[in-house]
């Protein structure tokens, strides 16, 4: 990880080059500051140093804050297939509305929703059910 995250500094460096001799201290403390984060997620370099060419608004070579700000944008993400598609979620909230939901193979995970749904209105039910069940009412009726 180290030796990629090298690499794109030194591209980086060739881009918006730094002034005088000092640019071995500079990428070693970058590369420790970037490879505290990248530890944690995977990142895609080549995607990080195109969205800081695009955006980037100055000649000289951007800050540290200014990169670690930029990592969100190169985040790899892999995504789970989706067992369930087309399951129903029902969501009953304490005062009673109950709203539904289609599992999709995009979107919000139901951990975040039901995290989401507890911290604004308190204990909420939630129940899941299979794939071409049909809310009518207050009433659930499954396939």
């Amino acid at each position: 990880m180290r030796e990629q995250i090298k690499a794109f500094l030194t591209k980086l460096n060739l881009l918006f080059p730094l002034e005088g001799k000092r640019i071995e201290p500079v990428l070693e403390t970058y590369t420790d500051i970037l490879l505290e984060k990248c530890l944690k997620t995977e990142y895609d370099f080549k995607k990080l140093t195109s969205y800081i060419v695009q955006n980037y608004k100055y000649q000289s070579f951007p800050t540290a804050k200014y990169i670690l700000d930029c990592l969100p944008m190169a985040e790899i993400r892999h995504f789970e297939s989706v067992t369930n598609e087309g399951d129903v979620i029902i969501v009953t909230l304490p005062n009673g509305m109950m709203y539904s939901f289609t599992v999709t193979g995009y979107g919000k995970e139901l951990r975040d929703i039901k995290n989401k749904l507890q911290f604004h209105y308190g204990k909420c039910e939630i129940n899941r059910y299979p794939k071409g069940t049909v809310l009518i009412g207050d009433r659930v009726i499954e396939p």
